[in-house]
């Protein structure tokens, strides 16, 4: 009866320790780990596309935002892609941050986007913020950390 008990007792422990681990692993294009939510950055995620010229004329300022120490910059395609052709776009329009190979908005509980590109921030304190229309750049987030702090 013992270790009936025993083995009731770990599995709820492993069950709630599953259940408290709030930070959903994602992985980028490339098949590398990405975390969204960090306890020492701000997150930018951008919807982008290929097509849309606001796209990319931010992506040299998102570039130099994902170099901020503080900051990572997180890019999600506008839609559902193979992975190999989502590597390609991102190549051709120099995208240096992570791409992430599936998308974020229902695990956000966020709807259908209106508009590109689109951005969310999520604070170090995982405080999601958004969405931002239109392009992003590094005066809006310091902006909106000066803002929070």
């Amino acid at each position: 009866m013992r270790n009936v008990h025993s083995v009731v007792l770990l599995t709820f422990m492993l069950l709630l320790s599953a259940c408290a681990q709030d930070k959903p692993e994602y992985r980028d294009v490339l098949g590398q780990p990405v975390s969204i939510k960090s306890s020492d950055k701000w997150t930018v995620i951008a919807y982008w596309a290929d097509w849309c010229v606001n796209c990319r004329s931010e992506v040299a300022s998102l570039n130099q935002l994902n170099h901020e120490p503080n900051v990572q910059v997180v890019g999600n395609y506008f839609r559902t892609v193979d992975k190999s052709l989502l590597q390609q776009l991102s190549q051709n329009m120099g995208i240096e941050f992570p791409v992430l190979e599936r998308d974020l908005k229902e695990d956000f509980g966020w709807g259908d986007l209106v508009g590109l590109p689109t951005h969310y921030v999520v604070s170090p304190d995982n405080t999601v913020y958004g969405p931002y229309k239109g392009p992003f750049h590094r005066e809006q987030l310091l902006t909106l950390i000066e803002q929070t702090a």
